[in-house]
């Protein structure tokens, strides 16, 4: 075809949407890795793909646990609010998804990450004197657990 694209995940949504709209969704992982070859990534055999690249390719397989363990790593154990509460809403999400099985684990990962952006949200205001503002948005991340 005449059409370049400028990135690998760009050719992906192409491909997807007009030449293989009917894919199932065990096949996408392995049409994304050919995408990333062809963009010169070649994730899982060398350091040419970015750690970004290696988890979509992780979730995309089905390793949905990944995407929290990443973005815990890259900053939400750093005691910073936002990323901490990212990581904590999407175990969330992926749990309520089916996506990570609590009975799976020997920790309770969602209450650990619940109560780490908690403490993270009521440093942050904290350090800014505004302690009945962290208080109520913590309480909020909790309420529904």
């Amino acid at each position: 075809s005449g059409v370049s694209f400028r990135s690998w995940d760009e050719a992906l949504v192409a491909e997807l949407l007009y030449v293989r709209p009917s894919i199932r969704p065990i096949d996408i992982a392995v049409r994304a890795q050919i995408a990333m070859k062809r963009h010169g990534l070649d994730a899982g055999e060398d350091d040419s793909a970015t750690a970004v690249e290696g988890i979509v390719l992780s979730v995309m397989r089905g390793d949905a646990g990944s995407a929290v363990i990443s973005l815990q790593s890259y900053g939400g154990s750093s005691g910073a609010a936002l990323p901490a509460t990212m990581a904590s809403l999407l175990c969330d999400l992926l749990t309520s998804a089916g996506r990570i099985q609590p009975s799976m684990l020997t920790y309770d990962l969602q209450t650990n990450l619940q109560l780490s952006a908690s403490a993270s949200i009521l440093s942050s205001f904290a350090s800014q004197s505004q302690h009945s503002v962290g208080v109520r948005l913590s309480t909020r991340l909790l309420l529904p657990h």
